[in-house]
């Protein structure tokens, strides 16, 4: 090999490095900017139409969930769980976790597994869903300005995507215009 060939094959080495790292990165975009509050513009503890929970046959108390709002972690959320009306649970699943996050749709995608997620629009507004996991659990991302809120549920005998999604096409028209 001559002297000018093994130059340019040295030279030539760290520039298709680079091209090839790039090439197997999984992620290449900035991590997604998330709001250090949780919004305040939707209760999920009181916001919920009762339509929507007689539809989908969830009891209208809902239980508080842990407020991680004033914790240190990043991702802040506060919320309630809508249990399933006693004779529907062994049908329906043990009901809805409702919560409000500064998590936004492209801060959950960026920190997800992407096969499993589809997008969606639910009354105008960007949504992601991520399921069903194991066959049984499904997480549903709404976006709101600020974060989104989060939808979960798991059932064995019925579509837990699906239930989310119904779910979250009869609370989303209450939501306030502009958030």
């Amino acid at each position: 090999m001559s002297l000018s060939r093994t130059r340019k094959l040295v030279f030539s080495l760290p520039l298709i490095s680079i091209l090839l790292a790039g090439c197997n990165s999984e992620k290449t975009a900035a991590t997604p900017e998330i709001s250090p509050t949780i919004p305040s513009s939707f209760d999920p503890c009181h916001d919920i139409p009762a339509s929507a929970l007689e539809s989908e046959k969830l009891l209208a108390n809902p239980n508080p969930q842990v407020d991680s709002s004033g914790d240190d972690s990043k991702v802040k959320k506060k919320g309630c769980k809508y249990s399933t009306l006693p004779s529907e649970i062994l049908d329906r699943g043990a009901g809805i976790l409702v919560e409000v996050t500064n998590q936004t749709t492209a801060y959950y995608e960026y920190y997800h597994h992407e096969s499993t997620i589809k997008k969606e629009a639910i009354d105008g507004r960007a949504a992601l869903v991520d399921g069903p996991i194991a066959g049984e659990a499904c997480t549903l991302i709404l976006e709101i300005r600020g974060g989104a809120i989060r939808f979960d549920t798991a059932s064995s005998s019925h579509d837990p995507c699906q239930i989310l999604l119904d779910f979250a096409s009869k609370t989303a028209p209450a939501l306030p215009p502009g958030i």
